[in-house]
């Protein structure tokens, strides 16, 4: 790999990098997901950075290292996305959870304001007892 090319794919991962920074200080990125993110960060720094990395692991995997790289990338886009099914899973999951309390404490806040609404009336005044009668 030239250098101009490596330098390309480094400003690209350290751009990747400091994206996943922003998100995480803008909440819209949760540490969880980020660590995954970081994780590949690295790994495509190591291979930029140690350029005999890659090769030695062609060898290692009897492949070439364009293969090599290749399957390391679809390794990495298959982690990522069964990753990803899982927390949509989870968070699946946890929206029936809700869905299904929501609908229940309604039930009883309908329950509630009918018994309000039909509120027994009010008991009727105590007569006044009548004075005896007066005999003469």
């Amino acid at each position: 790999m030239l250098w101009t090319e490596r330098i390309v794919v480094l400003v690209l991962t350290l751009a990747l990098l400091g994206a996943t920074v922003v998100l995480i200080r803008r909440r819209r990125l949760r540490g969880e997901y980020a660590v995954l993110w970081v994780i590949i960060s690295f790994l495509v720094l190591l291979l930029m950075v140690v350029p005999g990395v890659l090769p030695a692991l062609a060898g290692w995997l009897h492949m070439e290292p364009a293969v090599a790289l290749a399957l390391g990338v679809l390794v990495l886009v298959a982690v990522v996305m069964l990753y990803a099914s899982v927390a949509i899973s989870r968070h699946r999951d946890r929206e029936k959870t809700l869905m299904r309390d929501v609908a229940g404490l309604r039930a009883e806040l309908d329950r509630i304001r009918y018994q309000l609404d039909q509120a027994p009336p009010p008991p009727p005044e105590p007569t006044k007892p009548k004075p005896p009668s007066l005999r003469t």
